[in-house]
């Protein structure tokens, strides 16, 4: 295991309660323990990197499910080229999207963190709709198909 870096965070709102997750830095998210505890939630497969802030430990949270699922040819990628860069119309190639619904594309996994809801799973392994359910606050989902 991973000993927890210290970090030091410096918030506007002290009085504001700590969101179920927090971005950080591009292509990941940031949930403190207690969004871990809330069952069902689902974020495997992803590397949970700890870290420490003021006595409390959260996790960086690394999602490692890629899924070469992009349709190119169909999309309007933004400028620059399609290197990490964010698209701004996305297609996908629908047969190749599978559980677990939380997923990075290869062409963008530095900078985002994508999900998928409605191709048939329960909403166990449906991300968007484990959100939704359990009221997640700190993390906006928006339709891109």
């Amino acid at each position: 295991m991973v000993s927890p870096t210290p970090v030091q965070c410096v918030f506007a709102d002290e009085d504001k309660p700590v969101a179920d997750f927090m971005a950080f830095m591009p292509g990941t998210f940031v949930v403190p323990e207690s969004t871990l505890r809330k069952n069902p939630l689902r974020l495997s497969p992803a590397e949970l990197i700890p870290l420490v802030v003021d006595e409390q430990t959260f996790f960086a949270v690394n999602v490692t499910h890629i899924l070469n699922a992009l349709d190119r040819q169909h999309s309007d990628p933004a400028t620059p080229p399609l290197i990490n860069a964010q698209v701004r119309t996305y297609r996908f190639h629908m047969k190749r999207l599978s559980y677990p619904s939380i997923f990075k594309l290869p062409e963008t996994a530095a900078a985002e963190v994508l999900a998928f809801s409605g191709l048939g799973g329960g909403i166990e392994d449906e991300f968007p709709l484990l959100h939704r359910e359990y009221g997640f606050s700190g993390l906006t989902l928006d339709r891109l198909v």
